[in-house]
């Protein structure tokens, strides 16, 4: 009689394990640290000539341009609440202008959930209805300017304003800056969404109110003050025509 064999299973083959290095976790850095990252690698917001104008501008556009990736890439997100706004209307011969001033105060989270607070003041001068869009603007660019401190390589305020110490006011100082306030109110109506005029048109119209290059009535306040006027009256010159 054929007797039963009980043959042992083969053992498998023990396979030796290859150890799994632990995830190396960086520790989550609060919005000061990443505000300092940001800083130092957008570095400084170079002068660019904006809208085809042949002057330089640094527009909130192009501020937030410069930071976005940045930001996008470390996550922080910037949220607005408008503080206070006072907008008063002052007749200015047949037309009303409002002066819009207001602050707001600008939050930046990190993913983090740390947060701090930036508040900045904005103003504007409108005839129609964008004062308080463009006093925002301002408060924003200069929020961004200030908390990222981006190097623009421009002339500081106290270098073209009045000196009020010893009572002297250099002339050409003066002009230029009321001159730079007239070119900052000629961009934002370029840059107005509903606006008729590009930057051609504004040089073209220029050098025919002037009867100058435009290296020359951009560095005059009273060639300015002429033109914005034009501008508001709705003047509109052909830039493809030679003025």
């Amino acid at each position: 009689m054929a007797v039963a064999k009980t043959v042992a299973p083969v053992a498998a083959e023990a396979k030796e394990e290859t150890p799994v290095a632990a995830a190396v976790v960086e520790p989550a850095r609060n919005i000061f640290q990443l505000i300092s990252l940001i800083s130092a690698e957008a570095g400084a917001l170079a002068p660019m000539t904006s809208q085809g104008l042949k002057f330089s501008f640094r527009g909130v556009d192009q501020v937030v341009a410069h930071l976005s990736p940045f930001m996008r890439k470390y996550g922080v997100i910037i949220v607005p609440n408008i503080a206070s706004i006072t907008v008063t209307p002052k007749d200015v011969g047949s037309r009303v202008v409002k002066t819009t001033e207001l602050t707001t105060r600008f939050d930046f989270y990190a993913p983090d959930g740390s947060m701090f607070s930036a508040t900045t003041a904005g103003l504007s001068d409108d005839f129609g209805d964008k004062g308080t869009a463009q006093a925002q603007s301002v408060a924003f660019r200069i929020c961004l300017l200030q908390t990222f401190a981006l190097p623009t390589h421009a002339m500081e305020p106290e270098e073209t304003s009045q000196a009020v110490e010893d009572g002297r006011a250099p002339a050409v100082a003066k002009d230029e800056s009321v001159a730079a306030g007239i070119r900052a109110q000629i961009m934002g109506i370029i840059n107005d969404a509903g606006s008729p005029y590009t930057g051609d048109m504004v040089n073209t119209l220029g050098d025919k109110l002037t009867g100058k290059s435009a290296a020359a009535w951009m560095q005059s306040a009273s060639d300015l003050k002429k033109i914005i006027a034009a501008m508001e009256k709705g003047e509109v010159v052909d830039a493809t025509v030679a003025a």
